[in-house]
């Protein structure tokens, strides 16, 4: 828990403090023209929107696999509650 928690507080904190966008030629441009910093107008709304889509990946995917892990462990116990009936239903006609 632990460990998730340092790799994701790191990767937030690498995501917010790097000084330049180099995600397309437009962001370095402006952050050029503004002294390196977030001053606001279209470079700041071009920053937010690329932090917002990465946030909404990493969104999506973390719920895809918060869905596939819930999934697994529903059919893990549905296979050992199939497996009890089964041994019981062996005992059962064992003593017949």
């Amino acid at each position: 828990m632990r460990k998730t928690f340092r790799f994701f507080l790191s990767l937030l904190a690498f995501t917010f403090l790097q000084a330049a966008a180099m995600a397309c030629p437009f962001c370095s441009e402006g952050l050029a023209r503004n002294s390196g910093g977030f001053s606001g107008g279209l470079t700041m709304g071009i920053v937010i929107t690329i932090f917002f889509f990465l946030g909404m990946i990493g969104s999506l995917a973390g719920f895809v696999i918060y869905l596939m892990i819930k999934e697994g462990k529903k059919s893990d116990r549905r296979h050992q509650l199939a497996a009890q009936a089964a041994a019981a239903a062996a005992s059962a006609a064992e003593t017949v």
